[in-house]
């Protein structure tokens, strides 16, 4: 129930969605007031949320500090969560979205030998078809890239963050590994809740956090001129933000 409600959450949370109800409510409202409140209401978002200098530094409040190699220790094993895949139905080729760099980082460690064992938790981001398992779709495109498929480890259940947390903890518990510290690597703005999930369940853990999006300011005039980007970056930070606030409300963080 809690998956298929936070899909539906989802939509409701997207800002174009907000501004597109205001300003229908300015068009079509009976009363003066409302239409007024769209409006101008519409406007106002408009402008926050096309603006590139107010997402990217509330994307910049959202993600977790960097960690460099040279703070890492060396690790056994590394849990990396999903959401790299974008599963389409006319196509049998495998089709990573932006979110890549997550398993692509964990590899490169792999080979660097700061870790020697990645577990790669995510099943199905789908409500309509739950058999799409996400970590059995990246095996081979993790194999084919060096990693020994002993050394890699599949949970395929999870279809959320939460459930990534759960999961994982009970493999290495089934694995003798509860005491080890693992790494814990996803994208820098999905961090914050990710660790808090894990934590909850007991794993310790040591972040580092990859796909950093937010970008460093310059002087270029285009931080003043509205863009579309802006309204993607601020999805993500709206999400991220309720996710974590669900989150705390649910006790599962």
């Amino acid at each position: 129930m809690f998956f298929v409600a936070s899909k539906v959450l989802s939509v409701l949370i997207n800002p174009m969605v907000w501004i597109i109800g205001l300003i229908l409510m300015g068009e079509f409202a009976k009363k003066n007031s409302l239409q007024k409140i769209g409006r101008i209401g519409g406007a106002i978002l408009l402008i926050i949320f096309t603006s590139p200098i107010l997402s990217n530094l509330a994307l910049k409040k959202l993600e977790w500090p960097p960690k460099g190699i040279d703070e890492v220790p060396l690790i056994e094993t590394a849990v990396v969560l999903g959401g790299m895949v974008t599963f389409q139905d006319f196509t049998d080729q495998l089709q990573l979205n932006g979110n890549v760099e997550r398993i692509e980082e964990a590899i490169n460690l792999y080979h660097e030998k700061i870790i020697s064992t990645i577990i790669l938790s995510g099943g199905s981001g789908s409500v309509i078809d739950p058999n799409l398992k996400e970590a059995k779709a990246l095996e081979a495109f993790i194999t084919k890239r060096g990693v020994k498929s002993k050394r890699l480890l599949l949970e395929v259940n999870s279809r959320n963050t939460f459930e990534n947390a759960v999961n994982t903890s009970k493999l290495l518990d089934s694995l003798g590994m509860a005491d080890q510290p693992i790494m814990l690597i996803t994208s820098a703005f999905h961090m914050n809740r990710a660790v808090r999930c894990f934590q909850k369940q007991g794993v310790n853990i040591i972040p580092f956090p990859v796909d950093f999006k937010h970008a460093s300011f310059d002087w270029s005039p285009s931080w003043l001129i509205p863009n579309a980007a802006a309204m993607t970056t601020w999805e993500i930070v709206i999400r991220e933000g309720v996710g974590i606030l669900v989150y705390k409300i649910t006790g599962y963080a």
